[in-house]
This record gives structure tokens, sequence and C-alpha cells, in this order.
């Protein structure tokens, strides 16, 4: 099993993807600005920070997983 993080994974394909690897049991963090879809529901396993990841360092960005 392995900690994923993923950048925008509130948006179509990121999601899936998200899905997926838990799915295959991994572990499922996702980064996300505040604007989505209504109505988007997101697997109970998955974490969502929503912050904006534009802005972050890179350490910042290691400090999430």
């Amino acid at each position: 099993m392995a900690n994923v993080l993923i950048i925008g994974g509130t948006g179509l394909l990121g999601l899936a993807g998200a899905k997926e690897l838990l799915k295959r049991g991994h572990k499922v963090k996702t980064i996300a600005f505040k604007l989505m879809p209504k109505g988007l529901v997101f697997p109970e396993e998955m974490e969502v920070i929503f912050c904006n990841y534009e802005k972050m360092t890179d350490d910042e960005l290691k400090l999430v997983l």
C-alpha cells in the first residue's frame, strides 16, 4: 500500500484516478481549490484538503503527505 497525493483530485480525471487507487488499497489524499461542481461526492476514504496549491512550496506539499 502506498500513500498517494493527487493535486487536483476533484476533477474528472483526478477523481477517477483516486477511486481506482483506493480500490487497489492505497491511501489517497487530494489537494484542490474550493471551486468545484455542486453535488460532487468524494469517497469517504479520500482525504480532501482545500487550499491554493499553486502558492505552496515543495516543502509545504511534502508536509501534506
